[in-house]
């Protein structure tokens, strides 16, 4: 059984490395980058079941790299992180496609909680994906 692929995407290195190890422990297979170009094209090369994603970084920004990932994977989940909420802007990252959104700080057992949510979320959404009418 192949593990559950999570992207992780900060521009924080050390704010990486702490999902990592907080998702590693849970049995995923991370990867990590600091930037959204480099994001791109670890996300063109193959397929993630999760990108847990920041929004404010330089160049590409998240809501940037959710339009890029709808185009390329509609199957793959987006959890956006960011210290900067608002309503609009939940709803504009919800909207584009995002499956959650969580405000920094958080505790880490949040995230692994969410985390665990969305994949069974998806797991569920694919067995019946094939009995979908389109």
């Amino acid at each position: 059984m192949r593990k559950t692929k999570i992207l992780v995407v900060d521009d924080e290195r050390p704010i990486c490395n702490v999902y990592q190890r907080a998702l590693e422990s849970e049995g995923y297979e991370i990867s990590i980058c600091t930037n959204g170009v480099d994001a791109l094209k670890l996300i063109s090369g193959g397929f993630f079941d999760l990108i847990l994603l920041d929004l404010v970084m330089a160049g590409l920004d998240g809501k940037d790299i959710i339009r890029k990932v709808r185009q390329i994977s509609t199957e793959t989940r987006i959890i956006v992180i960011t210290a900067y909420t608002t309503v609009d802007l939940i709803v504009e990252t919800i909207r584009m496609g995002a499956y959650d959104y969580i405000p920094k700080p958080f505790e880490i057992e949040d995230l692994r909680i969410r985390v665990r949510k969305c994949l069974e979320y998806k797991s569920i959404n694919d067995r019946i994906h094939p009995y979908k009418q389109e």
